[in-house]
């Protein structure tokens, strides 16, 4: 069954395992062992082979922001381009600009180029620190944070936000980091 959602909603599924799929392939898998699943999907078109049911959006409780450590306004409009990028992608705050690898967006799946873009715009609230300094290195998760904050508020789960940022960080602290943020979110 082909389906669009045309706001964050909430779904129920009884069935083992639940697969959804998006025009970049798997979007959400869940083995669904306890026979009886709630989820959320974000706006977008998708297929499956599951009976899906609506049902009320989860809420999910998530970690405070912290405190931004600049002052920049986040332009209305951000551009995405997509060309040779050997830094994976990179954010210009002054253009409202993000340039990001064309390889690698062609071969990650939604929730991983979700990380990746929600990251980069958490570059407008934290950062601005020398490569490589460790005021850099907590920036860097603060953006995660970010990250893993903004696709919760769009509609994906736990559970898609981890493997997006398995896939999209690098650097095993980081991953580390975001897994131990990831499993502290629960439902409400």
């Amino acid at each position: 069954m082909k389906f669009r959602v045309n706001k964050k909603s909430g779904f129920s599924c009884n069935e083992s395992p639940v697969v959804i799929y998006d025009h970049r392939g798997v979007f959400y898998y869940n083995p669904n062992k306890k026979g009886s699943l709630f989820f959320n999907l974000p706006p977008g078109t998708y297929i499956t082979e599951n009976n899906l049911k609506p049902s009320p959006v989860v809420s999910y409780s998530v970690k405070t922001l912290p405190t931004p450590e600049r002052k920049m306004m986040k332009p209305k409009k951000i551009k995405i381009i997509k060309g040779d990028n050997p830094s994976k992608c990179t954010i210009f705050l002054d253009k409202g600009l993000i340039f990001i690898d064309k390889k690698l967006s062609e071969k990650i799946n939604t929730p991983a180029l979700t990380f990746i873009i929600f990251h980069e715009l958490g570059h407008y609230y934290y950062g601005g620190h020398k490569f490589g300094s460790p005021a850099y290195y907590k920036a860097e998760k603060k953006c995660d944070e970010f990250a893993t904050f903004q696709m919760i508020r769009a509609g994906f789960n736990p559970s898609q936000i981890y493997i997006g940022s398995e896939i999209s960080l690098s650097g095993n602290k980081r991953k580390k980091d975001n897994f131990n943020l990831t499993k502290k979110i629960h439902s409400v």
